[in-house]
């Protein structure tokens, strides 16, 4: 295991910041660990976590991680950072999300969050680059 191995509820934004890419170190465990890669995307692996800037509808931006699920590439976990280090975990479930709890951390009406635009520097080995609208 790699030293940079950390169980995924430790995981800071700082671990991002210094590694951008992470996933599970096996299927049945907690644990992540960075993805060094160039110059694509692994797509070896049940899944990523992406740390990378959203958009919001009402323009506003902030950096987040996206939990992409490589079988289909769509994202079903988006992780925000609070100032004081604490992290929000919202998971897409057949794209239902838990607005209240949403709105609250954001401070924002869902009108004003959804569609939520990412777009990131990676690419796949076909070309297509890591770049999505996550819906409500």
């Amino acid at each position: 295991m790699t030293n940079h191995a950390k169980l995924s509820f430790e995981m800071k934004e700082s671990d991002y910041i210094d590694h951008p890419v992470w996933t599970w170190w096996d299927d049945d465990s907690d644990i992540l660990i960075p993805i060094s890669f160039k110059p694509y995307l692994p797509e070896d692996h049940d899944a990523l976590f992406i740390y990378t800037k959203l958009e919001f509808n009402d323009r506003t931006s902030t950096n987040a991680v996206i939990g992409l699920r490589l079988s289909d590439r769509k994202v079903y976990l988006i992780e925000f950072f609070h100032s004081e280090g604490k992290v929000y975990r919202f998971s897409i479930k057949e794209s239902k999300w838990q607005t209240n709890p949403l709105q609250n951390v954001l401070h924002k009406s869902i009108d004003k969050i959804f569609p939520i635009t990412y777009k990131t520097p990676y690419k796949f080995e076909d070309g297509e680059y890591l770049n999505g609208i996550v819906n409500l």
